[in-house]
């Protein structure tokens, strides 16, 4: 039984060991919101990694880290604060 290589499967995406971690959010809508205003104001590229325990919604464990690439990481932040999110 043949079995699919990480390059076969097109939704499996591996964020580049230097992106840089700019801001971490509790809500998952506001993860999305920071990822659509950084990619129609600048064309800046935002991967998410969700900390946050799925077995414990309820307790304030962990978060939704936002990364974006070395030289887009100074232009995010002033994006996200200029934008109030």
């Amino acid at each position: 039984m043949p079995t699919a290589s990480l390059k076969d499967l097109d939704y499996f995406y591996l964020m580049p060991n230097d992106w840089v971690k700019i801001y971490t959010v509790e809500a998952a809508y506001k993860a999305e919101l920071i990822k659509a205003v950084l990619k129609e104001e600048a064309s800046i590229t935002l991967m998410h990694v969700n900390k946050r325990d799925s077995m414990h919604t309820h307790l304030l464990n962990g978060g939704i880290e936002l990364y974006v690439s070395p030289e887009d990481a100074i232009r995010a932040k002033h994006i996200i604060s200029k934008n109030k999110l």
